[in-house]
């Protein structure tokens, strides 16, 4: 997390990194103080982040292959806990390139 102080007198901006894709969780904020006792904490906000693409995994078939064309044959994604599938994006290179990583 990282901080900030905000242009307006009397806020704090609060970056929180590094949370899962595809996900909910709730944040509150106590003010913690130099002598005895604490703040008490404050509602609690929720955070959902954005969803990701869901990987294609496993084996890429070369169903059929022509003179100047090919077939491709791939297994979809079964679990699309990401964002749904809109499109694909092949990528196309010589043998020697070894493909993309």
């Amino acid at each position: 997390a990282s901080s900030t102080a905000s242009d307006k007198p009397g806020f704090y901006t609060l970056k929180v990194r590094e949370l899962r894709h595809s996900s909910v969780c709730l944040v509150q904020v106590a003010a913690v103080a130099v002598g005895p006792g604490d703040g008490d904490w404050s509602d609690s906000a929720q955070i959902c982040t954005e969803a990701l693409a869901p990987e294609v995994r496993g084996q890429l078939d070369i169903e059929m292959s022509f003179r100047q064309s090919a077939k491709l044959k791939w297994v979809t994604p079964k679990d699309i806990s990401g964002a749904p599938v809109q499109a694909y994006r092949v990528y196309l290179g010589r043998a020697r390139d070894r493909g993309r990583s």
